[in-house]
């Protein structure tokens, strides 16, 4: 009689193996390029006071001068006054939660871990801070991020189409308003100084502009020009656990409104920016040229740093090649035309269709806080224990202002020509 030969398949006996799993591979960019700038800005040269702080301005041109007869009257004696703004400390803060057993796990059993459980939570942390200050380079201090476009269905969930990035007309581009929010961001929604709810996005679409919104069961009725901010309170119920109001000045603020710092333009002319001009057009030559003279004539200083976004690189440069004359065959495809002496950037957070020009001494800073490296971790030294639970808690504090000393060394075009996004 024949036997029955059995064959053994390595899944008859998985069990006597080990998982085996790669090393952790990102599939998203983390790099926040404003991030790393932050530092390139001067340190402002103040002792911070709890109660007020302000930064000292000279607006006033000097007038006066007089042409004397011989023995004639001189010249009436005149010396304009000082202006004075006002600057506060915003705080930025990301934190985390990890077990007591997973403390345990990092002493004893480390070599068991893929990335160390409190290094990638660290790397999350720090990331949403960084995602914060990329955004905060371009905003406004209300913290206002996008505009509701159209009436949403009132209920306990919304598909929300964005307009307006930054509060701006016609600041349109969908994949870079859909692209503010990262799925799990707690946004709320702000109408007339009130708080009209507040919830957590759960998908995006960057092709129609869109942002889902989950409201937590509760019923919110949202209305076209209802304004978002991020909202990420413990508790979350409340306006003062939003941004409202509570971001540092970006360059869109420093050139478009009127007040800054408690100091009006309509008050102040000189307190204005060198040139802001939104009539679009394609960046090159004569706008780079405008943009240094209108530094040099109100500003009195030199452009030393270009901010463009993708687009309107991409353009600029696609233009300038097609007016190139070829003279070596061995000049690079992705060559590019740039202002000599002058540090050119992109980024993917700078808004669509602008530039902006920034003189030296333009803008200062002051940090209370220690500013986090990109890739640090917040070891458990850093920790506190959580108030009747078996984990600890901690996180990034970043306390910082941003200042702006000069309008006048500022400059912006804004609705200008893009390609390739």
């Amino acid at each position: 009689m024949a036997q029955s030969v059995t064959y053994t398949k390595v899944s008859n006996l998985s069990k006597g193996y080990r998982r085996s799993t790669t090393k952790l591979y990102r599939t998203y960019t983390r790099r926040v390029a404003e991030y790393g700038w932050f530092d390139n800005v001067p340190d402002e040269e103040i002792m911070p006071s709890g109660r007020e702080n302000n930064i000292l301005l000279d607006v006033a041109v000097g007038v006066g001068a007089h042409q004397v007869d011989d023995a004639g009257y001189e010249g009436r004696t005149e010396t304009p006054e000082l202006e004075e703004g006002a600057f506060v400390f915003n705080h930025t803060n990301s934190r985390f939660s990890i077990s007591l057993r997973a403390q345990a796990f990092d002493k004893k059993a480390r070599g068991n871990q893929i990335i160390r459980q409190i290094k990638y939570q660290s790397l999350k942390c720090i990331e949403a801070v960084m995602r914060k200050y990329g955004l905060m380079t371009y905003g406004f201090s209300t913290g206002v991020l996008a505009k509701v476009n159209g009436n949403p269905a009132s209920g306990t969930s919304a598909t929300v189409t964005l307009r307006d990035a930054f509060g701006l007309t016609d600041m349109d581009n969908l994949a870079y308003l859909a692209g503010m929010f990262p799925i799990d961001e707690g946004v709320g929604f702000i109408r007339s100084n009130a708080l009209v709810g507040v919830g957590v996005v759960t998908d995006v679409d960057e092709v129609l502009g869109t942002i889902d919104v989950d409201f937590n069961g509760a019923t919110v009725d949202l209305a076209d020009g209802d304004q978002i901010v991020f909202a990420n309170g413990v508790i979350g119920t409340t306006l003062s656990e939003t941004d409202w109001q509570k971001w540092n000045v970006g360059l869109l603020d420093a050139v478009i409104s009127d007040d800054v710092h408690g100091v009006a333009t309509s008050d102040v002319p000189t307190w204005a920016p060198a040139l802001y001009d939104s009539d679009g057009g394609s960046w090159g030559f004569l706008p780079a040229r405008r943009m240094k003279q209108a530094l040099e004539n109100r500003g009195d200083t030199v452009l030393r740093r270009v901010i463009l976004s993708n687009g309107v690189m991409n353009d600029k440069d696609a233009r300038e090649r097609e007016a190139l004359i070829w003279t070596s065959s061995s000049m690079n495809i992705d060559g590019n035309a740039s202002l000599k002496n002058v540090a050119e950037d992109t980024s993917r957070f700078v808004p669509p269709t602008c530039v902006f020009g920034l003189g030296q001494d333009a803008m200062g800073k002051k940090v209370l806080t220690d500013k986090p490296d990109e890739e640090e971790t917040i070891d458990f030294g850093r920790l506190h224990k959580a108030e009747d639970r078996s984990a600890l808690k901690g996180g990034v504090d970043l306390i910082s202002a941003m200042i702006v000393r000069s309008r006048s060394r500022l400059a912006a075009f804004t609705g200008l020509d893009e390609q390739g996004v």
